[in-house]
């Protein structure tokens, strides 16, 4: 099941049902991107139609954040799964490791994050085939639009072809990521999933302390970050007071009478 909050597809497939997914994408051909969104993308996106576009057109968008679950039962009245990118990110290593599929770590907080992470995930998944790892392009976002050296892209490219990946997970933050992998997705023939996860590699390595289970189950994560990274708060405000505003306007005026 799919709708739409503030134009942004958003899927409420159970957790079982994405997981089914994920097993059969990595069975069969084709390829898939996965866009793990939350208010703060979907805010971007009201700026910049072709994240919009490129959200609207994947091949899945799970519900990263409380924001998201709250939005959607109060547009729809339905109360969708909450599954973050991190959730996701462990759930496709797992099967990754029980299928003998080979994954991919690009991006990260600093040059060394993706192999750290790397390096501790073969603690957690002994068998997990890892194909290789990479800090990525340097990639400049000059407005909406993504900047990226040729030379760079073609090297890193060339390198992903030639370990040959099943997954690629990226993590260049939004919009980078996922306009990355719109990008380069077609030019890599063997990756048949490909999904952005933010700061999942921080967490991984240990760069970043990750919010306690309790907070998570309150929905406060990003209070806990705030208080442990007081730059991000313009972020968290577009991601909870300006998306807040937005949802209550929407769904004011879809209670208008002629609006269904």
């Amino acid at each position: 099941m799919s709708l739409h909050i503030l134009s942004t597809r958003v899927d409420t497939f159970s957790k079982q049902d994405v997981r089914h997914l994920l097993e059969s994408w990595l069975l069969k051909g084709g390829q898939h991107h996965i866009v793990t969104l939350n208010p703060e993308m979907v805010m971007w996106a009201q700026k910049d139609s072709e994240f919009l576009a490129l959200i609207n057109n994947s091949s899945l968008t799970t519900v990263d954040g409380a924001g998201l679950v709250l939005a959607t039962r109060l547009i729809s009245g339905t109360r969708p799964s909450r599954y973050t990118g991190y959730d996701l990110f462990h759930d496709l290593l797992f099967i990754a490791e029980r299928d003998s599929k080979s994954v991919f770590f690009l991006g990260g907080k600093d040059q060394h994050v993706a192999y750290r992470a790397a390096q501790r995930l073969k603690v957690q998944f002994p068998l997990l085939r890892v194909a290789g790892a990479a800090s990525g392009p340097h990639i400049l976002l000059e407005d909406t639009r993504i900047v990226i050296d040729a030379d760079e892209q073609a090297f890193l490219l060339s390198y992903i072809n030639e370990v040959k990946p099943d997954v690629i997970f990226v993590a260049f933050g939004h919009p980078k990521q996922e306009k990355w992998i719109a990008a380069a997705l077609s030019r890599l023939p063997t990756v048949k999933i490909a999904v952005g996860v933010g700061g999942v590699f921080d967490y991984v390595s240990g760069s970043i302390r990750r919010a306690p289970s309790w907070v998570r189950a309150l929905g406060l994560e990003w209070f806990f970050r705030l208080l442990k990274q007081p730059w991000r708060f313009p972020r968290i405000l577009t991601a909870t007071v300006k998306f807040s505003i937005a949802v209550l306007r929407e769904r004011s005026t879809l209670k208008r009478p002629g609006n269904t």
